[in-house]
């Protein structure tokens, strides 16, 4: 006997089909402990409701967008299983049941809906198994959380954050509808690993979250520290919003920017290319001395390139006989927004 012939993958409509069948399935891939059932009820004003456009965006039976007027939990990605104990099998099986309730109640009256969704559980504790014991060490003021983030179709990541002591700090959560992070992280979180990987510095987040990216993965695990007292949360805060030229507390360069700098000027020497005195760099306690970027008015000759000062120092700190003096304006390029101490996602 022959043996089968092995499945070939869709092609042409097929394979649209198929793929706008993916969407639905996307909670299919996550451990069910990571998966939750949530029942959503509100009431529609009869003012808000036009069956030509229905107050909630759905494909595939994921939400996409809702009005926000009506001040309900569902949340961006939810998927729809059913509306008021109907099930849900398609979009337009939402249309349907959105419709068949508001036609049964009675004129300028309320009606309630009820929506039963699946999304993600908010972040649970980690467990040693997640990462080494040394970092799951908990305290009375510090909790090791650990969550599966859900990249769903056509959303935004929202999530920025800073190198502060070498450690990857949550700065900012976008609470827009659309962003995913802002279910997940609160400002201040302390991200210890992506998928597995430990995160040390920008070097480690960049490159997680580069890889993410280029798998196309749909849902990445992420385990972070997360203050709890009022007082831990403060310094945090404080630590956020310190000038950056406090030394002490001012975030820290990413430590592969000095390297490309260093990689940019042998290039140069190597090929007899002359540097030029483009750039002036005034002296380490001059930096620290400003909390305001450097601007021409500090330089001999002028140029057009700002630089935080506690970028500079921090370079400064890390080539050798460097205190002071002149830089080649190709190694601040180097120095560009995604190499800085703050990374917007």
């Amino acid at each position: 006997m022959a043996a089968p012939k092995p499945k070939q993958p869709p092609v042409g409509a097929a394979a649209s089909e198929a793929k706008s069948e993916l969407p639905s399935a996307i909670y299919d891939k996550l451990k069910p402990e990571y998966v939750q059932l949530a029942v959503v009820k509100f009431m529609v004003p009869p003012s808000q409701w036009d069956s030509s456009a229905p107050f909630i965006v759905v494909e595939n039976c994921l939400i996409k967008d809702i009005d926000q007027r009506l001040h309900n939990d569902l949340q961006f990605g939810d998927l729809i299983l059913s509306i008021n104990d109907q099930t849900i099998a398609n979009d337009s099986d939402i249309k349907a049941n959105l419709e068949k309730v508001a036609a049964a109640a009675p004129p300028e009256t309320e009606f309630e809906y009820s929506f039963m969704v699946k999304r993600p559980v908010a972040p649970v504790s980690a467990t040693k198994a997640d990462l080494p014991q040394s970092e799951l060490q908990e305290t009375e003021t510090m909790k090791v959380l650990k969550a599966y983030v859900v990249l769903y179709p056509q959303s935004a990541l929202g999530l920025k954050v800073k190198d502060i002591f070498g450690k990857v700090i949550v700065s900012t959560v976008d609470p827009a509808y659309r962003s995913i992070c802002k279910n997940v992280f609160n400002v201040g979180d302390y991200i210890l690993s992506i998928n597995g990987k430990m995160i040390l510095g920008m070097k480690e987040f960049r490159a997680a979250f580069i890889k993410i990216k280029k798998d196309e993965m749909e849902n990445f695990k992420v385990v972070f520290k997360r203050a709890l007292t009022p007082q831990d949360i403060a310094t945090v805060r404080r630590w956020l919003n310190a000038s950056k030229t406090d030394g002490y507390h001012a975030p820290v360069m990413a430590s592969d920017v000095s390297e490309l700098c260093t990689k940019e000027i042998q290039r140069l020497k190597a090929g007899n290319i002359t540097v030029p005195p483009s750039i002036y760099v005034p002296p380490v306690h001059t930096v620290l001395a400003k909390d305001k970027r450097l601007n021409v008015a500090d330089a001999p000759k002028k140029f057009d390139i700002g630089i935080e000062p506690e970028i500079v120092r921090q370079y400064l700190m890390k080539v050798p006989n460097s205190a002071s003096g002149v830089l080649h304006q190709t190694m601040t390029m180097a120095v560009d927004e995604p190499k800085r101490a703050e990374i917007d996602l």
